[in-house]
């Protein structure tokens, strides 16, 4: 049992550095005040890693926006996965400040491609190719880097429906 409350301790901790709220660990020390714990933090202490990835992958959230919340967060791409999915457990109020984060860092990432030498992460990530970005090129008018650059941009907004789209177009008119 005291090695239960030193890891609840522990993890409580943890968690202090991603979560909005705060946790006094005083009242985790106390068993008779564990059960008094907000009940979005008791669904956080018993989602294990394998149910915040569950969470992720049956939410609204894809693989692009967990590549960018991975880059603005400083975290890997399955570290972010895995903390959508945590946000997700956690609640509407969770949700909505992941929400926020995913705005913040759609922001981000559109100032560090409008650079004079933008990474595009995306655009290869995701499964496109030079084929594809020469297509668009000749569909949209502009370059071929300039074509990687809008999908680019596009992925970023979550538009990747109108890429596929112009895709289509560009592929049945050559």
């Amino acid at each position: 049992m005291k090695y239960n409350l030193r890891f609840l301790v522990f993890f409580l901790g943890l968690l202090t550095t991603v979560m909005p709220t705060v946790v006094d660990a005083r009242v985790v020390q106390e068993p008779s005040q564990v059960g008094k714990l907000d009940l979005s933090i008791a669904v956080a202490l018993t989602a294990t890693e394998a149910q915040e990835y569950r969470a992720f992958f049956q939410s609204k959230y894809s693989y692009s926006n967990a590549r960018i919340l991975a880059d603005f967060w400083g975290q890997s791409l399955g570290e972010a996965k895995a903390r959508i999915g945590r946000k997700i457990l956690w609640g509407q109020r969770d949700i909505a400040i992941l929400e926020q984060f995913l705005v913040d860092a759609k922001t981000k990432a559109l100032q560090l491609l409008n650079a004079e030498t933008p990474r595009l992460t995306l655009f290869s990530e995701v499964g496109y190719t030079y084929k594809d970005a020469e297509s668009l090129s000749k569909f949209w008018g502009g370059s071929v880097y300039e074509s990687k650059v809008r999908i680019e941009k596009n992925l970023v907004l979550g538009n990747e429906a109108v890429v596929k789209r112009a895709l289509g177009y560009a592929r049945s008119s050559n």
